[in-house]
């Protein structure tokens, strides 16, 4: 009998190919082990990154291929995280804020749309549910995943929600009640997903021998696209 086809990066990058769920049954098992297996590696304790229990938790796959996880909460109000993105918009102390954690692309499709289908998905989510704005934190190492999809960056003294002086924390957000920032929010995604399934489409067809410097590409930012709040 004939094998499965092994999924491609073209195939990564058709954002038909993705189903985003929510997480329940055998698939918290799923979604259990690629968070310990991915913060394990990254010596990060569970204790301080995890999301709270009463969180919702997703699994989004390409095919039946396991392409990433997240989880969701509303933000607390006291949180430093809360504070910044407060300010940054320039609402009340009254605003609800969705926080985006565990965020985790697994291995086979970092550099495909999986993150940003997650990013989208969770903005419409925040969006429907009439929270101000979707946020979370991340390392500075991998800020720049996020600000490609469209995800807005703050500009502020670092935190180090581990503890640790060399891992540098960001708040980012996507204001998800504002018309044009919402309407932005579905272009962005759509023009998003185009180019990359181009540009991959492109790479594959023309560039035959990877580069020494492509293949050295994969450096400990590309370990995990993971929030650290």
């Amino acid at each position: 009998m004939q094998g499965k086809r092994e999924l491609t990066m073209h195939d990564r990058c058709i954002e038909e190919n993705y189903q985003f769920v929510q997480v329940s049954g055998a698939q918290g098992n799923v979604f259990e082990d690629l968070l310990e297996q991915t913060y394990q590696a990254l010596a990060f304790p569970l204790e301080k990154i995890r999301a709270d229990p009463q969180a919702d938790r997703f699994v989004s796959f390409c095919g039946d291929e396991l392409a990433s996880i997240c989880a969701l909460q509303e933000a607390d109000r006291s949180s430093e995280l809360h504070a910044l993105v407060q300010q940054e918009i320039g609402c009340g102390p009254e605003a609800r804020f969705l926080e985006l954690k565990n965020v985790i692309v697994a291995a086979p499709s970092r550099g495909s749309i999986a993150l940003g289908i997650m990013l989208y998905e969770c903005a419409k989510r925040a969006h429907a549910l009439g929270y101000r704005a979707l946020i979370g934190l991340t390392r500075f190492q991998t800020l720049r995943h996020f600000v490609d999809y469209g995800v807005s960056p703050i500009d502020h003294t670092p935190l180090h929600v581990l503890g640790r002086s060399a891992l540098l924390d960001f708040a980012v957000y996507f204001d998800t009640q504002d018309p044009a920032s919402v309407a932005y929010m579905h272009e962005r995604s759509r023009r998003y997903f185009h180019q990359i399934r181009v540009m991959t489409g492109i790479r594959s067809q023309r560039v035959r021998t990877p580069s020494r410097t492509a293949q050295a590409g994969v450096g400990h930012e590309q370990i995990a696209i993971a929030s650290a709040g």
